[in-house]
Parts: C-alpha cells; structure tokens; sequence
C-alpha cells in the first residue's frame, strides 16, 4: 500500500522547501558580501599600515640632527600624516618604538 500524495499536499510540501532553501540562499549570499567586504578593508588597512612604516623611517632618517628626541617626533609627525592621508580614523600611533 502506497502513500497517496494529492497535488496539495506536494505544493505545500514545495512552499516549505522553497522557504528554506531561500533563507539558506540568502544567507550564504550574506556570507560572501561581508567576506568580500572585510578582505577589502584588511588590504586597504594592511596598505595604509605599510605607508605608514615607510613614512616614519623616511622622517626619521631625514631628520639631520642627532637627537633622537627631534628624530622620533618627527617620524611620528610624518607617520600620522599619512594616516590622515589614508583615512584612517580611529587608531592612535600608540606603543611605536624607534630604535
């Protein structure tokens, strides 16, 4: 003895398993976007981090005095320029050592 099916039943069924896999399509679609997104800022983030590095090595070398007090501010000045520069917001040059 077979189960019998009516033509309602098997819509419905399809309703249900539309529903589903939607929630589970737009999820993933989700998913990917926000990947994408986070990747771009990590290597916008990661670009401005590197300028900011060379910019503070160029001020501090091109500093002629000898004392590194004056050398080290003006790497400091130089690194944060560049950070406005890049539109970076919301970091502080906190903890960088010039040895």
């Amino acid at each position: 003895m077979g189960v019998v099916t009516s033509a309602k039943t098997q819509r419905g069924l399809f309703l249900v398993l539309f529903a589903i896999i939607s929630v589970a399509l737009l999820a993933m679609l989700g998913l990917m976007v926000g990947s994408g997104f986070l990747a771009s800022n990590r290597t916008l983030l990661q670009n401005a981090g590197n300028n900011t590095a060379l910019a503070a090595i160029e001020g501090y070398s091109s500093t002629r005095s000898r004392d590194y007090f004056l050398r080290s501010c003006a790497s400091r000045t130089r690194a944060e320029r560049v950070l406005e520069l890049n539109e970076v917001k919301g970091f502080e040059l906190t903890g960088v050592r010039v040895n």
